[in-house]
């Protein structure tokens, strides 16, 4: 955990877009499986709420970080 947090710290943004991309796209491979990512099997349109949520839970679950990314570049002086 003390290596993880000793890479996310000096890259903050790096961290941001990662973290978003992989719950996104953990999500959307969770609810659609692995052959429905690769278009081996047909989609249900059940699953497909399931899909955009999946998309919007990666910014919206670090959005907490990206406030404090504000705050931290805010106090420095360019």
């Amino acid at each position: 955990m003390t290596q993880l947090l000793a890479f996310a710290k000096p890259q903050p943004l790096l961290t941001f877009f990662a973290l978003t991309f992989a719950i996104s796209w953990g999500g959307i491979l969770i609810s659609v499986g692995v052959d429905g990512l690769f278009g081996v099997s047909e989609l249900d349109e059940a699953r497909l709420p399931f899909v955009y949520l999946a998309m919007l839970a990666g910014p919206s679950a670090v959005a907490d970080s990206r406030q404090r990314l504000r705050r931290r570049f805010s106090n420095r002086a360019v």
